[in-house]
């Protein structure tokens, strides 16, 4: 754009409030700039995300096998399919849902003093309920944020505004999913000192 130098372009590519007032068209350079920054804000985003991903489902496949070593039988799922439920599709509406209810279920029950048989039929957490729902409230907000490409400043605000609702909706979903993690891990920790032997993931939550 006419009076704009090469590195006023690179240093801030986006244009003010007197520019596009006037409808001032954004040139192509302006243009691939903003693209870039938004790609490397979205990149950094799904990164930082993806790592937060791996981290749960390791967690998720020990606290699954933790069940099995305290001694609890008719297990619904193996430990890897409880895993793998996440990634097949229709499947994972549901799938995921009820392994995590056997897992928060079966590590009630090794903490109760009860018949180690019957611990399907304890009541599951709300917060099994609400890290579901969230979950997926998340995982919409998350697909929509990343669809399409940023080519104007108004697209690069947009998207910008999607992601940051994309963030709003992850905060409970972290939250809550944080809160189930620590109580299932307390749970079988209890069941760890005071019935059984269980191997659990060096660290713990």
């Amino acid at each position: 754009m006419a009076g704009l130098s090469t590195q006023e372009v690179t240093e801030y590519p986006f244009p003010d409030g007197n520019e596009l007032a006037a409808g001032i068209p954004i040139d192509d350079a302006r243009t691939d700039l903003i693209q870039s920054h938004y790609s490397f804000i979205r990149t950094t985003y799904f990164c930082l995300s993806g790592a937060c991903v791996v981290a749960f489902l390791f967690w998720f496949y020990r606290a699954h096998q933790n069940l099995t070593f305290g001694g609890l039988s008719s297990l619904r799922y193996t430990h890897g399919w409880a895993v793998g439920s996440f990634f097949i599709p229709i499947l994972n509406f549901v799938l995921p849902y009820r392994a995590m209810g056997e897992v928060y279920k079966g590590s009630l029950a090794l903490t109760e003093d009860m018949d180690i048989e019957s611990w399907q039929s304890l009541p599951l957490s709300p917060l099994v309920n609400w890290w579901w729902v969230l979950f997926w409230a998340r995982v919409v907000s998350s697909t929509i944020s990343r669809g399409g490409t940023v080519e104007s400043f108004s697209e690069f605000q947009r998207a910008l505004w999607m992601l940051f609702a994309s963030n709003i909706i992850e905060i409970p979903a972290a939250f809550i999913t944080i809160v189930l993690i620590r109580n299932i891990s307390k749970m079988q920790l209890r069941a760890q000192s005071e019935r059984f032997v269980i191997r659990l993931y060096p660290g713990g939550v």
